[in-house]
């Protein structure tokens, strides 16, 4: 989801949101991906690279790995992206069976990311 909010900053023409969980296509729609693909049901890779219009995906951002992280690190902290719609879930520090049942059954939960509120001991 942080991918598509970064991608926004950047106005582009289109935002594909691929992914095999329907909860988090979901939740990419409320990220305002323009289209969803659920790759366990369709091929990705031939859905990316179908001629649209007579134009094919010119550029496929994947936000992994230390520069990525940082650069995100910094959007979070300039405001310039509001990261509260990313959190999932929050417990307090003693439901550390619930988190992780919640974590075990993600799908289901609908979890993305979860926080721990270690204030509440």
């Amino acid at each position: 989801m942080a991918a598509i909010m970064t991608a926004r900053l950047y106005s582009p023409l289109l935002i594909v949101a691929v992914d095999k969980n329907d909860a988090r296509l979901e939740i990419a729609k409320r990220f305002r991906a323009h289209e969803i693909v659920n790759s366990a049901r369709v091929d990705a890779l031939n859905r990316l690279t179908a001629p649209t219009d007579g134009h094919r995906a010119a550029i496929k951002a994947s936000l992994v790995g230390a520069t990525a992280v940082e650069l995100l690190l910094r959007h979070f902290h300039s405001g310039l992206i509001d990261a509260s719609p990313l959190i999932t879930h929050v417990f307090p520090f003693h439901d550390g069976l619930k988190v992780y049942d919640t974590c075990k059954a993600a799908a289901q939960e609908k979890a993305m990311n979860i926080i721990i509120d270690i204030g509440t001991l």
